[in-house]
């Protein structure tokens, strides 16, 4: 750390000196304009290249003597770091399947495509410009299919729609590829101030936006576990009994994770008294009111659809969960 004492010329006008080694190794001499722009927590931050564009990240990966299994996690691990460039060092021999599961595991992450390829290596780069996609905006995207699918999950149980339930589970694959995109963008601005300011997020911003697509996204994990669990009933099977509790709750988990997600993206702790309070105590109630349903069912039923009422019970506390969150934000 370097001090640096202030001084005051003609009128008013504050004044300190740079650090001679810094500026010649940014390359800041006399005449040159700098970027000084103020962060929340007041700090000056002095940018000698604000104009130049930042140079692409790049790694590489080796498959030999790796599963395929990890070398497709490697992919994942590298797009989430924020690299600009991955590239995969195959082995010749190589199986058709295994170079297509690669293919497809690239496919799924918003923004890779692949620029070369041989047989000896697959090179793939990010095209997305990050600064066009606001973390806001993929949030409250997210939040909305998870809300859909956990609406879907439970119609689907209560119409007896197989095909529905399947698009549930199908719908998931998109929550993930923009989850991953999330936690690409979030660790770019923590790195990237230049970023962050860009986005109108704080760095503490960025961790909560963190916890709070991971909270959404695990709502769409339950939502499939609800679809899947009606796909997997013996086929006779008869839910009218427990219809209209269903759609109760259904109505309420909406509600709730409406509410929730509202208050964390308008940082409104008028709301989160209403699903803390109100609605988690109307959740409580309707599936406590299923669960004596459930005993009546069929013997093998109820192992499926104690699971269905677990999976909506962790949703309501992942609404609880993202309600907690705008407490110190306000």
């Amino acid at each position: 750390m370097k001090f640096r004492k202030v001084q005051e010329v003609g009128r008013g006008t504050l004044l300190i000196s740079l650090p001679k080694d810094w500026a010649r190794r940014v390359g800041v001499s006399r005449g040159c304009f700098v970027a000084v722009r103020e962060r929340a927590d007041g700090c000056l931050v002095i940018d000698p290249s604000y104009e130049s564009p930042a140079e692409p990240t790049k790694v590489s990966l080796v498959f030999s003597g790796k599963s395929l299994e990890r070398v497709r996690w490697e992919i994942i691990g590298a797009y989430l770091l924020g690299y600009d460039i991955i590239e995969v060092k195959v082995p010749e021999h190589i199986s058709p399947e295994e170079r297509e599961k690669l293919r497809g595991t690239i496919q799924n992450l918003i923004g890779l495509e692949i620029l070369e390829e041989d047989s000896q290596r697959l090179v793939v780069q990010c095209l997305l410009d990050p600064s066009a996609v606001a973390p806001r905006k993929l949030l409250r995207r997210v939040n909305t299919i998870t809300l859909s699918m956990q609406g879907d999950a439970v119609k689907a149980l209560v119409d007896g729609d197989e095909r529905l339930a399947r698009l549930v589970v199908k719908r998931d694959d998109e929550v993930d590829r923009l989850y991953f995109l999330m936690v690409r963008l979030l660790r770019s601005a923590v790195q990237n101030p230049k970023l962050a300011d860009g986005f109108g997020i704080t760095p503490i911003d960025c961790l909560d936006y963190r916890v709070v697509a991971n909270i959404v996204e695990s709502i769409g994990d339950y939502a499939v576990n609800v679809a899947e669990s009606y796909l997997n009933m013996p086929k006779e099977r008869d839910l009218s009994e427990l219809a209209e509790a269903l759609k109760d709750v259904s109505s309420i988990l909406r509600d709730m994770q409406n509410l929730a997600g509202g208050a964390f993206l308008s940082k409104k702790i008028g709301l989160v008294q209403k699903v803390k309070e109100e609605l988690h105590s109307k959740t409580v109630e309707r599936l406590n009111r299923f669960d004596l349903l459930v005993a009546g069912q069929k013997p093998k039923l109820i192992p499926y659809l104690h699971t269905i009422s677990a999976s909506l019970s962790e949703i309501e506390k992942c609404c609880i969960d993202i309600a907690d969150l705008v407490i110190p934000l306000s």
